[in-house]
């Protein structure tokens, strides 16, 4: 299937932000909802809206209108030219959506930089 979402974030340090996540993979999913999503920086730099771009890899299931899930980022090792699974971010989601019944995805998705980044001054 096919999906993807519009996301409101904060990044501690960086600011509130507007981004979008497309999706593509194997599974059944047919709702509309409204979730929350968390994340830990596993990098080694200052965490960015920024770095939370560019490609990754989900799997999400629900029963009845509650769903859940987790998140990575895939990504190039600098220093050693490898593919790493998340080398950035890692995290997961919640929400609840206005269809029941089972529900289960995982695929690859890609992320956009910021849309839109609001940082206080």
């Amino acid at each position: 299937g096919v999906g993807g979402d519009v996301n409101l974030g904060y990044v501690k340090g960086d600011g509130v932000f507007v981004n979008a996540t497309g999706r593509a993979g194997s599974g059944f999913d047919v709702s509309v909802g409204i979730g929350v999503s968390f994340g830990s920086y596993m990098g080694d730099q200052k965490a960015t809206a920024t770095d939370l771009s560019g490609a990754g890899l989900y799997q999400n299931g629900g029963v009845g209108i509650f769903n859940g899930g987790a998140w990575q980022d895939v990504g190039t090792n600098i220093r050693t030219g490898k593919m790493l699974i998340a080398p950035n971010w890692l995290g997961g989601n919640a929400g609840v959506s206005i269809s029941g019944g089972y529900s289960g995805s995982f695929g690859a998705s890609y992320t956009t930089k910021p849309l839109y980044i609001y940082k206080r001054k």
